[in-house]
């Protein structure tokens, strides 16, 4: 594949297994959007972060992530070879699906069918670990 991966979806649907698993057999870098979020929790006056209502964060984030998204698809890596599975639930395809380079993303949504709030979080209590940001977040 000559892409780079874009992987949206719900928390706890399997994008985190999934880039990994993309990682490990075809070699691709993961970018977990998750990681970029918390770093942006540091500058409060952005009002983006994880305990914030999640469309108002996806707005102010895809301004962001519509640059980085263009870097990574115009940067010399992306001509030598080197390709990115960027995974995470803070984004916005209204706004950036219109963008030049977005061809050469290959997005796959993730999503639960028939999962009702109360199984969603014991799920995310049963699943929770030290490498999701919820971890650390009481009840």
């Amino acid at each position: 594949m000559d892409k780079n991966i874009l992987i949206i979806g719900a928390p706890r649907c399997g994008k985190t297994s999934l880039s990994r698993r993309i990682n490990k057999e075809l070699g691709y870098s993961v970018i977990s959007l998750d990681d970029i979020v918390s770093g942006f929790e540091e500058y409060k006056e952005m009002k983006i972060g994880h305990d914030m209502d999640d469309y108002e964060v996806s707005k102010k984030f895809s301004m962001f992530l519509k640059r980085y998204l263009l870097e990574l698809a115009e940067n010399s890596n992306f001509y030598s070879g080197v390709k990115f599975v960027i995974e995470g639930t803070h984004i916005d395809l209204d706004y950036l699906l219109p963008f030049k380079n977005m061809e050469k993303y290959e997005i796959i949504g993730l999503t639960y069918n028939d999962v009702d709030k109360d199984t969603m979080y014991n799920n995310i209590k049963k699943y929770d670990t030290e490498d999701e940001w919820t971890y650390y977040l009481s009840d």
